[in-house]
């Protein structure tokens, strides 16, 4: 999925942070129908996806922006 050199920091849980990790989806199951339409893993690379391209979005523009203003 992604390759890092990242280390992971545990830190405690902020106030808003949910102890529930894996919500149990039988009640949409059996009372709507519902089904997921994307497997766990093939939703996680498009969310590294997206999340990579938002932050080099935000960095080109923060660069642009460093830059003009170094100029004028």
């Amino acid at each position: 999925m992604g390759s890092t050199d990242s280390h992971i920091i545990h830190l405690p849980p902020t106030k808003d942070d949910p102890s529930k990790r894996k919500p149990d989806i039988t009640i949409a199951k059996d009372v709507l129908d519902w089904q997921p339409k994307v497997a766990v893993r093939d939703g996680l690379v498009k969310t590294v996806e997206y999340f990579r391209k938002e932050l080099e979005e935000t960095v080109r523009f923060y660069l642009i922006m460093y830059l003009f203003i170094l100029i004028n």
